[in-house]
């Protein structure tokens, strides 16, 4: 991820992942749906003081058009906000491997439960000792 921040007067301000943004005016940016993101951030950090802003937007390193979520921040004293995010498909793919390693967890663990119960309880048996309960 990158740090960014704009002027509340929707200047770049600095941009962690594209430093040639810095001083360019971000009023008209639009994400792939036609939404005017960068509006919305300082609206929220201006009036709210901090908040998220969701839109579609190049992934870093790629040509593909994702969703992407942001925090930002205001930090009044200089008339900025301060934002980072992340892309949904990472946060889906992240999730995904915890459910993996979940799922695969109890599965071993359920495998090894069975194994013990069937050593333990052998037909003729009361609870894996041999000649007790026999009459």
């Amino acid at each position: 991820g990158y740090f960014f921040a704009h002027t509340f007067a929707c200047v770049s301000f600095a941009h962690g992942w594209e430093p040639k943004q810095e001083g360019s005016r971000r009023l008209d940016i639009k994400d792939a749906d036609g939404h005017y993101f960068v509006r919305d951030m300082i609206d929220v950090a201006e009036h709210q003081g901090q908040g998220v802003v969701s839109y579609i937007w190049g992934k870093p390193g790629t040509d593909e058009k994702v969703r992407k979520i942001s925090y930002v921040k205001a930090f009044a004293p200089w008339g900025i906000l301060i934002g980072t995010g992340a892309y949904t498909d990472d946060i889906d793919a992240a999730i995904w491997q915890v459910v993996e390693r979940l799922a695969l967890a109890v599965g071993l663990l359920g495998c090894f439960d069975l194994l013990r119960r069937r050593r333990l309880v052998r037909p003729g048996t009361r609870g894996g000792r041999e000649g007790q309960g026999r009459e």
